[in-house]
């Protein structure tokens, strides 16, 4: 899994480290100790993000909200030593909540009972193929779309990594010389809604958010 733990003392976060590699030894870590740079590199879809609630500058809570907002399946695990904050933890429809000092059947317990689970590609019979031809092939089939924009479409949102785009990005990377107007935005509404359709009927939907 792709884990990021974030907190304002290294010896935090040294432990989590050490009880991660345990748990999940073929997973990609990262560690923080100033949520402002977690900001900068939302860059990839994070699976769990293992959060401090108080820290400096900007606190868990916040920074939970921010992931959410460019990741809506990540998984919140807060970290604290005071249990007045499970209130706010459970608005932001948290994972779970673990009290400080926590131990490696805690955490580990914490992954096993997660809200949204992780993506597994091992378990998907999906394949993109990005270079030479654009195609996605599910069981080693290629998928079929009623228009080629629709393909172009998956292609950016797959070049896009995981981050949100809004309709005037996708105007500009797939209809270019189109105005942002009505009639354009009905035109990507098309092109998204034949990616769904299509992919509805090979049950892998969920891969559009």
């Amino acid at each position: 899994m792709y884990i990021i733990g974030v907190d304002d003392r290294t010896s935090v976060i040294t432990m989590l480290g050490r009880m991660l590699k345990k748990i999940d030894p073929g997973g990609e870590h990262r560690f923080y100790t100033d949520p402002f740079e977690v900001i900068k590199e939302l860059n990839k879809p994070i699976e769990v993000a293992f959060l401090d609630v108080e820290m400096p500058g900007m606190d868990g809570i916040e920074l939970a909200k921010r992931i959410v907002k460019r990741y809506p399946f990540c998984n919140i695990i807060f970290l604290t030593g005071y249990s007045e904050y499970m209130p706010s933890a459970f608005d932001m429809h948290a994972s779970g909540y673990l009290l400080k000092p926590f131990s490696e059947k805690k955490v580990r317990d914490a992954l096993q009972h997660l809200r949204h689970k992780p993506f597994s590609i091992d378990s998907r019979p999906v394949r993109v193929q990005c270079f030479g031809s654009f195609e996605v092939f599910v069981n080693d089939e290629p998928v079929k779309f009623k228009r080629q924009k629709s393909k172009e479409t998956l292609a950016y949102l797959i070049d896009r990594k995981g981050a949100l785009c809004n309709m005037d990005m996708l105007i500009g990377n797939i209809e270019p010389d189109k105005a942002p107007d009505d009639p354009t935005k009905s035109k990507i509404r098309v092109y998204i809604g034949d990616i769904i359709v299509s992919f509805l009927a090979l049950g892998i939907e969920d891969l559009i958010v």
